[in-house]
């Protein structure tokens, strides 16, 4: 029905009531010329009608007469160059705005892209590739009448030269597919894959197996003159029913092949990233590293990037990808905006670091390494015991207990634990292998496979494992077994376990012939804190106490105690000028809250060193600023850190030292004026463009007013 009467794009016409149109993007008016060029095919091809000439301006007013139907879209228009034709652009049409893609609603259009995945399984060893796009793709397909309406957009005339300078606009419609509609990929995939694909493979064209990415697909053989028979039959296949292939991007076999804009080589097992993409993504990471926020464009580019990137590196990578997938979340638009965290800057420097020493170059296949031999690890909890053990096929095995603190830990954890202890131990050993590791938790079993966890425990043990397997030169893979099949390393976890498993361990032949390898440190005590060496949960006791606690443990000094008079200028003009501008007007904000309370209470406003009320008059003074309900508890800690930044410029000693409560009546604070955050949406133009209509030119401040609206807005 499609080819009959148009694709529909899963698109639910009854959510697009009204009119609405929208300008055009910059990057297509500065490629006028291109694009003009761009849209004169379609036109010629009859994809795109070109229906009349319409005012400059095209508002919804204008356009009303020359539409004449209820409901309408005329959506703007971007251009991106192409990669293989410089002197080309593309144009790209925003459905997105034009609320398109919000009203995409057929579920079937739905699928997931394995092509690399597909690439990575067929692609075996000194196997060739051939590699071939369909020609203009989506506009092969045509439109179905009835969502022709919301397929409209305004540009100059087709008819002139590329470059001329007439401002005339005229209204478009596209009857067939273009560059940017939500539910076009879906369409294709099921009319290219799933029909003429598989037509071809029904009629005995197409033996050999063949990914397919969008339109870009790539043949992939043993034998070379068969594979280029077998693409040049496919290619007149495709000819016969309309379907033209690109010849420019034609790449013929070849055991070191581009595709997916990754170099492919079968001989050496390896993938590696384009040299201009690989140059792209680090000058990104780089910049995204030191700027002060991104936006949720910059930020799924940079995803998208940092994932493309993660398949030249080893398996276990992807934990590098949580921080910025948890920095995007609630985000819904694109502009908005969120400030970059310090795991988000780490993981950007981390995969720049790994690009730069890898030269963007990673194996896509393990199949030449060698095999360790397996090996099982459990952890068990209970609320008289918690414990893990491994053991290894080698004949290498090990128990012990978790103290106190660890043991509070999940169960999730722990059994990850487990695993990050037996690669400690045994990774030495496994230099260039793949080891295949048996557990009995769903949770870290998963999160290892897929290389990343929601839940930022298991993200710390992942990043652990990545590293080690950094270190070791090896390869983990993951494989969940039942835990009455795990009965070695279960008897191992559990109390008094280790004689069960040495009168059962000989039973299933698990081990390789040869000794068993007792670890010396069997049965000894598992720390998990920052001040042992298995640190891996963070939980650890702190080394120092709090600064207001040595304060009073020690006798105070200060600065200018015995220091010579002729001095004494000198450190203090250094002191009067630590503070930043910006640190500055935060302390006379904080004045500006403090002088009202000190008036109430009749306080004075200096708090003297040992003021034995200092505790009091603090705590009163955060109590005022959280009744504002304005204020959230970020800005009453600034403006805490204010007050006690004046005072000490005042010679005085800070006034939180001593008082012993003080970081759990802030904690209260912080519970009860707790807000959700939510990111500045952008002001509407339309309510921008009638503020500065309603501008005075006779009024020198209203006009400087608008003159800095549209400068921070076009600037």
């Amino acid at each position: 029905m499609g080819l009959w009467c148009g694709f529909d794009c899963g698109l639910d016409v009854s959510l697009l009531r009204g009119r609405r149109r929208f300008r055009n993007y910059k990057s297509a008016l500065e490629a006028r010329g291109r694009v003009t060029k761009a849209t004169r095919v379609r036109v010629e091809k009859a994809k795109t009608l070109m229906l009349s000439q319409v005012p400059v301006d095209y508002t919804v007013q204008s356009l009303s007469p020359i539409i004449p139907i209820a409901d309408w879209r005329v959506f703007p228009i971007a251009a991106v160059p192409k990669p293989m034709e410089p002197t080309e652009v593309r144009p790209v049409s925003d459905h997105t705005k034009s609320g398109l893609k919000a009203a995409t609603v057929d579920t079937r259009l739905k699928h997931t892209l394995t092509a690399v995945e597909d690439v990575q399984r067929e692609f075996q060893f000194a196997y060739s590739m051939v590699v071939g796009d369909v020609d203009a793709a989506y506009p092969l397909l045509p439109l179905a009448w009835w969502i022709w309406p919301y397929f409209m957009f305004c540009w100059f005339d087709v008819r002139e030269d590329d470059d001329s300078v007439d401002s005339a606009m005229f209204l478009y419609m596209h009857i067939c597919g273009d560059f940017g509609t939500s539910g076009f990929p879906g369409t294709f995939k099921i009319f290219f894959t799933d029909v003429v694909v598989n037509m071809a493979r029904s009629m005995a064209i197409l033996t050999l197996p063949m990914p397919v990415f969008v339109d870009d697909m790539a043949l992939i053989g043993a034998v070379t003159p068969r594979l280029e028979k077998e693409w040049d039959d496919f290619k007149a296949f495709l000819r016969s029913i309309g379907v033209p292939m690109k010849e420019l991007k034609e790449r013929l076999a070849s055991t070191f092949q581009l595709m997916l804009g990754f170099w492919w080589d079968s001989i050496q097992r390896t993938r590696t990233l384009d040299s201009k993409k690989l140059d792209q993504y680090l000058e990104m990471f780089r910049m995204f590293s030191r700027s002060s926020a991104l936006s949720l464009t910059q930020m799924q580019s940079c995803a998208g990037r940092m994932q493309r990137s993660i398949l030249t590196l080893p398996p276990g990578a992807a934990c590098m990808l949580a921080s910025i997938y948890a920095l995007m979340s609630g985000l819904t638009l694109g502009f908005q905006k969120r400030r970059v965290s310090k795991a988000v800057r780490e993981d950007l420097v981390a995969i720049s670091d790994l690009l730069q020493l890898n030269m963007g170059r990673g194996y896509f296949s393990y199949d030449q390494f060698s095999r360790a031999p397996d090996v099982w690890t459990d952890a068990s909890k209970s609320a008289r015991y918690t414990g893990g053990g491994y053991v290894s096929r080698c004949g290498a095995f090990r128990w012990w207990r978790y103290g106190s603190s660890a043991a509070r830990q999940p169960i999730d954890f722990l059994e990850g634990d487990a695993v990050v202890l037996c690669v400690e131990d045994l990774g030495p050993g496994w230099y260039r292998c793949v080891v295949p590791i048996h557990l009995d938790n769903t949770s870290f079993e998963r999160s290892a496979t897929k290389g990343r966890s929601r839940a930022q425990r298991l993200n710390d043990l992942l990043r652990r494992l990545f590293a080690l397997s950094l270190k070791f030169e090896c390869i983990f893979e993951f494989h969940w077994l039942s835990t009455h099949d795990n009965v070695h390393a279960d008897a191992l976890s559990r109390e008094g376990g280790e004689q069960w498993f040495w009168d059962h361990v000989y039973e299933d032949q698990i081990w390789l012939p040869g000794p068993a390898r007792r670890h010396p440190q069997c049965g000894h005590s598992r720390c998990l804190g920052k001040g042992e060496s298995s640190d891996v949960a963070g939980d650890h006791p702190r080394k120092t106490a709090p600064e207001f606690v040595m304060a009073v443990a020690f006798p105070r000094a200060s600065v200018f105690d015995g220091l010579p008079a002729a001095m004494q200028a000198s450190v203090q003009s250094f002191m009067d000028t630590r503070l930043s501008e910006s640190s500055g007007r935060t302390v006379r904000a904080a004045l500006g809250h403090w002088h009202p309370v000190c008036d109430k209470f009749g306080w004075p406003r200096l708090i003297l060193s040992d003021d034995p009320s200092r505790g009091g008059k603090l705590a009163s003074f955060v109590m005022t600023m959280a009744e504002d309900t304005n204020l959230s508890y970020g800005s009453i800690s600034n403006y805490v850190w204010g007050l006690r930044a004046h005072m000490k410029a005042k010679g005085q000693v800070d006034p939180v030292f001593g008082v012993y409560d003080w970081a759990d009546f802030m904690m209260s604070v912080h519970v009860k004026t707790w807000t959700v955050g939510e990111p500045r949406r952008a002001v509407p133009l339309d309510l921008l463009r009638r503020a500065l209509q309603a501008v005075n030119l006779s009024v020198f401040w209203e006009v400087q007013m608008a003159f800095f609206i549209c400068t921070y807005l076009f600037g």
